[in-house]
């Protein structure tokens, strides 16, 4: 009787790390696909922004070269303008682009910092679990010695 019921304490125990394990999977592999998504996100924001960068700068130097044709010496100095703000916009442009992945960056330390977080819970959890397994085969063993 003691043998059966050791053997069914210890089968419940497998079942319940199991199913720790199972839960624990999911949660990893649910954390990873936002993950993924987020960074895709950030990924297609940031080529979006290179893109639009460099479709400004394209044609902010194509107005500018039809301009010069046009008017030559007289513009000299307009050109040095637009080139200035050329590299004012390029150098704004890089400063966004740094903030997003200082905003991407933060946003996976979060994301590390959640799955962490739930690790440790998951640890507890199988620890109470354990806890409680041990505490009621230890009230069975002594019923069934009383």
């Amino acid at each position: 009787m003691v043998e059966q019921i050791e053997s069914n304490n210890k089968r419940f125990s497998e079942t319940l790390t199991k199913q720790l394990r199972e839960e624990n999977e999911k949660l990893r592999a649910e954390l990873s696909n936002k993950l993924e998504r987020e960074v895709t996100k950030f990924q297609e924001a940031i080529a979006n922004l290179r893109s639009d960068t460099a479709i400004e700068i394209l044609s902010v130097r194509t107005s500018m070269e039809d301009v010069c044709e046009k008017l030559d010496d007289p513009l000299t100095g307009h050109i040095e303008e637009t080139d200035k703000r050329i590299d004012r916009i390029t150098e704004e442009l890089k400063a966004k682009t740094k903030v997003l992945e200082i905003d991407l960056g933060r946003h996976v330390e979060n994301a590390d910092s959640d799955i962490q977080s739930l690790k440790q819970e998951l640890i507890q959890m199988k620890q109470q679990i354990n806890t409680d397994v041990c505490d009621k085969i230890a009230v069975c063993n002594n019923q069934i010695v009383a």
